[in-house]
């Protein structure tokens, strides 16, 4: 099976979900991510209309949002009630859900009354942009997909059909990782408490045990599959942002891994657009409950 199949299934799949990792608007821009001093305003990207594209991943946890900017994305974020209650559920989900924003500030030069007037505030885990207005404060939501208006009680009621959805495609996923060896997370656990050296070999063997029931559901070729495994980066205690203090950094068939050295699932992280403005880092639940509502099986021929 051709990789890029197998990226057009996982594309799909995050725009099924209604996630904002493919959105962008006709500018470009900067994306800066801001430490603020509340844990809720920290790891969020903002981007700002006419500067130069940048890697995205290389700004994580970076700068800093203006106070005006701030006061934007926090009212954008008071603007939907249920909002805290779902990033709680969406957890399992992403790397960040609720506190990764991308803030696009107003372009005066622009006929467009939205792009003029208001600012833009895309997060994770909306299937829709907050559009909040420059002098008057004035909340707009416009669907992601089709741009439509929307109200908070829509989206709310979007995010609770969805999470229901997910619930059903965990318990599928999770009887496809049913008898899933663990030899090498067990040596690699042991390695960690016993401090001995992990080698990339040692990575890359936990990524390939880890992975084996999507590899196997999505037929893919194991020769091919080797090929594109490599370690890009490992824990640099110097790094500049928490990703690359704390996680080994693996390319492979399902994008780039975030693998942190407790070698546990649930501290695996997924990142499928990677370069983009706006990339998502989504968890490895999501990855592999994608991989089970695209039904893959089904659709390519062993």
């Amino acid at each position: 099976m051709k990789r890029n199949k197998i990226l057009i299934i996982l594309i799909t799949a995050a725009l099924a979900m209604n996630t904002v990792g493919c959105a962008s608007t006709s500018e470009t821009g900067v994306i800066k991510n801001p430490q603020n001093t509340s844990a809720e305003s920290s790891q969020t990207n903002v981007k700002t209309h006419g500067e130069t594209n940048t890697q995205t991943l290389d700004y994580y946890e970076k700068n800093s949002f203006s106070k005006e900017e701030q006061e934007i994305v926090d009212r954008a974020k008071n603007s939907i009630p249920k909002l805290r209650e779902l990033a709680e559920k969406e957890k399992a989900y992403y790397y960040n859900p609720l506190n990764t924003v991308i803030l696009s500030k107003p372009n005066p030069n622009s006929k467009d009354k939205y792009k003029k007037d208001y600012y833009e505030v895309s997060i994770d885990m909306l299937p829709a942009y907050i559009l909040v207005n420059k002098n008057n404060k004035d909340i707009v939501f416009r669907g992601i997909n089709d741009g439509r208006n929307m109200s908070s009680k829509e989206i709310e009621n979007i995010m609770l059909s969805r999470q229901e959805e997910r619930l059903s495609l965990k318990q599928k996923s999770m009887n496809l990782r049913k008898g899933i060896k663990t030899e090498v997370k067990d040596k690699l656990q042991k390695k960690v408490r016993e401090g001995e050296n992990i080698t990339d070999k040692d990575v890359l063997d936990f990524a390939r045990e880890v992975l084996e029931p999507e590899f196997k559901y999505m037929r893919v070729d194991e020769k091919k599959r080797a090929e594109e495994e490599k370690v890009i980066s490992r824990p640099n205690p110097k790094g500049e942002t928490k990703l690359d203090r704390e996680y080994y950094r693996v390319k492979c068939y399902f994008g780039t891994l975030f693998i942190k050295p407790t070698f546990e699932e649930k501290d695996i992280y997924q990142l499928l657009f990677e370069g983009k403005p706006g990339d998502i880092i989504f968890s490895f639940e999501y990855l592999i409950t994608s991989t089970v509502q695209n039904d893959v099986s089904s659709k390519f021929s062993k």
